[in-house]
C-alpha cells in the first residue's frame, strides 16, 4: 500500500501546488490565471488550488487590492501592509 498522501481526493502534486504558489505570489492574477499557465482544468482543481494556497502555505489574497502575499505581510484586517499604509492603518 503506497500513497503519496494522506489526502485520497488531492490531484495535484506538492510540486505543482508549489509552482502554483510561486506563480501567484506578488501577483493579482487569479487562481484561474494559475490554471491556465499550468493547463489546469476542473471547479474541483480550483477548489483543491484554493484551499491547499490558503491553508498552510502562507500566502493570502489582501482584502482590499487582491494581490497574492506573504501571511507574514498582512494586517490582522487581511490587508496587505501597503494597503493598511495608504488607508492610514500603519
Amino acid at each position: 500500500m503506497t500513497q503519496e498522501s494522506s489526502t485520497p481526493a488531492t490531484k495535484l502534486s506538492d510540486t505543482t501546488v508549489e509552482e502554483i504558489r510561486y506563480y501567484l505570489l506578488g501577483t493579482c492574477n487569479a487562481v484561474e490565471a494559475a490554471m491556465n499557465a499550468f493547463d489546469l482544468e476542473g471547479d474541483d482543481v480550483r477548489d483543491e488550488i484554493e484551499d491547499r494556497l490558503l491553508d498552510g502555505n502562507g500566502i493570502q489574497v489582501c482584502e482590499t487590492c487582491g494581490w497574492w502575499v506573504e501571511v507574514g505581510e498582512m494586517d490582522e484586517d487581511g490587508n496587505c501592509y501597503q494597503c493598511s499604509t495608504e488607508d492610514g492603518n500603519d
